[in-house]
């Protein structure tokens, strides 16, 4: 099980298309609010990532936070989410989900609404982890937030500070 700093186990679900995954294939990460299994549901239904797995084979990783969201402004009361997520985004888990050893060119993440917020900041703090990310939604950036390594961003309704943070300016 992968804990976080608090000891808590933490879970996610996996969404693997009927179609088949072609094993080293690209994997995404997709963060939402909610950790429930019918939050799970309605963003891979909603936002049209399962049918792309479906069309493209690959597997949906959607990983839960402690509490009903993801702990963004860093709160001592809560466990460290960026930690417990470069934790298992470098850990054997994700290697095994996606059927190889995850390099920089396979591994996605998007996120919607508050989780946005906190999959910018992991991107801004651990891009080389990362091919490229989608956000939807994203409301805010805590402090000035560079990428330490360039991520290509598809940005969708984000705060303009967000959108200056990742180096692009507003068109």
């Amino acid at each position: 099980p992968i804990t976080d700093n608090m000891g808590n186990i933490r879970t996610f679900y996996l969404y693997t298309p009927a179609s088949g995954v072609i094993p080293c294939s690209s994997g995404i990460v997709l963060m939402r609010d909610g950790n429930d299994e019918s939050s799970a549901k309605y963003i891979l239904e909603e936002t049209g990532w399962a049918e792309l797995a479906e069309r493209d084979h690959y597997v949906i990783i959607l990983p839960n936070s402690a509490g009903e969201s993801w702990n963004i402004d860093n709160s001592t009361e809560a466990p460290d989410e960026i930690a417990f997520s470069v934790n298992w985004l470098t850990t054997g888990t994700l290697q095994y989900l996606l059927g190889c050893k995850v390099h920089r060119t396979s591994l996605y993440l998007a996120g919607f609404g508050h989780a946005a917020t906190f999959a910018a900041k992991i991107a801004a703090q651990h891009g080389n982890l990362l091919a490229g990310m989608y956000l939807e939604g994203a409301k805010h950036v805590f402090g000035a937030v560079r990428p330490v390594s360039p991520v290509p961003a598809w940005l969708v309704n984000c705060a303009p500070e967000l959108d200056s943070a990742f180096g692009f300016t507003a068109q």
